[in-house]
């Protein structure tokens, strides 16, 4: 498995090919929906014992599920473990129920890999650019904005903290 590299163009373009398909052209992305749609099982959980989400598969038929107890996460954990099952991580022989053979670098590309998906699907760059310039003045990009886009985009307000550092609109937030 030490073949395992970060394929950012290729995690990019399958949430671009996603939205399309699904004809998605503004926040915010009903996950849940796209899930269902793709005949994946969406479950809730609440076993204190894992208050991550999870994905497996039985028989041919993958599920998620998804501990609720952390609102603001949901849609991002959905995205993220959405993105296990498109992106094929499955396919390369991973169950971490049955047996874990990962190295901590394959583990970290992997949900590194589900990450971007997960940012990719939810807040597309040219969206939340789209957002700021509509609703607010981007030279003035203030912290209670960042508020106004996670409910805009129905993301927490870390993601999208994140996010917008990431594109270059938060250096002053």
């Amino acid at each position: 498995m030490s073949s395992i590299r970060l394929r950012r163009a290729y995690v990019h373009a399958k949430a671009r090919m996603l939205l399309a398909e699904f004809g998605i052209v503004c926040p915010p992305v009903d996950i849940e929906s796209i899930i269902q749609q793709k005949g994946i099982a969406l479950k809730y959980h609440l076993i204190e014992d894992l208050p991550y989400p999870v994905t497996f598969k039985i028989r041919d038929r993958f599920i998620i599920s998804v501990n609720p107890t952390n609102p603001g996460r949901d849609r991002w954990s959905m995205a993220h473990e959405f993105a296990h099952i498109e992106l094929g991580h499955f396919d390369l022989g991973v169950d971490t129920v049955k047996q874990d053979n990962l190295t901590d670098n394959e583990r970290y590309i992997l949900d590194r890999e589900a990450d971007l998906f997960a940012r990719d699907i939810l807040m597309p760059k040219l969206w939340v650019y789209n957002q700021i310039r509509t609703r607010f003045n981007e030279k003035a990009l203030r912290a209670e904005y960042v508020h106004q886009l996670a409910e805009i985009f129905g993301v927490s307000r870390q993601a999208m903290s994140i996010r917008l550092s990431e594109i270059g609109v938060a250096q002053s937030i």
